[in-house]
């Protein structure tokens, strides 16, 4: 159902006069125009468009979490790319013939197919129809945003990934980084992010990489399986890898318990740039992760700040991540974290 251009357009402007109150009016119940602007939302529920990479994660539940928790409840229409860039374009498409009020988005890929890149962005979703995203690993790197403040576009998001320093720093606390290893999907733009990114500081600091993407089959697609992922951490560990690295690759999603097996087995540490990735079911030693029901309640937040008619909404990393240690695998490896970060660790 298309909204009806003038209530979109009463909304907004009921929103850009009630935003004038400040950052104040934005926290709930905390103003009369926060009040104001509650009770707007819930006589004009908000429709509001879910796009997912992968289907459904806590981050969205999260999200509809936090509007229930305000006594709004949005008309959702969820679609998922099932991890094909057709299925977004298809999306992409459905969400101008519907003209939501606000679009949430899970993802590098997707994020960047529906709003476009900072220089070359998407003349209407991220512009007129405002965009607040999640799971982007690097929103500057991604060409989302040419700055994480004052970038000028209609959408905010959040990253929910620690910035690499602070991984880097988390990992070398616990055993200091020789080699690390890296094994991801070469096909995937998250994966050519991060890749990039730990090439640049591997140089910066002064650590070696060991670099295993997946192969690929005679049509493109990628080529993992358990005998796959066997040789793979056999090549690593043959170039000396004390670590390996679970970037934010959706393919790794699906890997990481076989991987993290495997790597143990050949006494190489684990570590989990994704709460995903270090999975009761897996052997996967450590992680700094953020809480994904947590960044869709952020995510909610800064929605709603753009339904009030802001612009140019900070994107940002969270101040808080958990650091997460798993206790049979430091058996099982012998390695056991010093006693400076087990005081800040969550055993599991």
């Amino acid at each position: 159902m298309t909204i009806p251009p003038n209530r979109f357009l009463q909304r907004r402007q009921f929103m850009t006069m009630s935003s004038m109150a400040g950052m104040g009016a934005l926290l709930p119940n905390f103003s009369f125009a926060a009040d104001q602007k509650t009770n707007f939302l819930k006589a004009n529920p908000p429709k509001i468009f879910l796009v997912t990479w992968r289907g459904m994660t806590d981050v969205e539940r999260g999200f509809m979490a936090y509007w229930k928790s305000q006594g709004i409840n949005p008309i959702y229409i969820h679609r998922d790319g099932a991890l094909k860039i057709d299925n977004l374009i298809a999306i992409k498409k459905e969400i101008m013939d519907t003209q939501p009020d606000l679009v949430h988005t899970w993802g590098t890929q997707t994020t960047t197919t529906m709003v476009g890149h900072f220089d070359k962005p998407d003349p209407i979703i991220g512009n007129r129809i405002p965009l607040v995203f999640t799971a982007v690993t690097d929103p500057i790197a991604s060409n989302i945003v040419k700055t994480l403040t004052n970038h000028g576009r209609n959408l905010a998001g959040l990253s929910h990934t620690a910035p690499l320093l602070t991984q880097l720093i988390a990992i070398n606390s616990y055993q200091p980084i020789k080699t690390l290893g890296v094994i991801y999907d070469k096909t995937a733009l998250n994966s050519k992010i991060f890749v990039g990114l730990l090439q640049n500081v591997a140089k910066e600091q002064n650590f070696k990489l060991a670099l295993a993407p997946y192969p690929l089959h005679p049509n493109g697609t990628v080529n993992a399986s358990e005998e796959i992922n066997a040789q793979l951490v056999d090549q690593i560990a043959r170039d000396g890898a004390n670590w390996l690295y679970f970037g934010p690759d959706t393919l790794i999603f699906t890997q990481h318990v076989s991987l993290s097996k495997l790597a143990t087995a050949k006494k190489i540490l684990t570590f989990a740039a994704v709460e995903t990735l270090i999975s009761p079911a897996s052997q996967t030693l450590m992680g700094l992760v953020s809480d994904f029901d947590q960044l869709g309640m952020l995510a909610a937040f800064k929605g709603r700040e753009l339904l009030s008619g802001r612009t140019n909404i900070a994107v940002e990393y969270l101040e808080h991540y958990q650091l997460l240690v798993k206790v049979a695998t430091a058996k099982a490896l012998g390695v056991f974290p010093p006693l400076s970060l087990l005081n800040k660790a969550q055993l599991q």
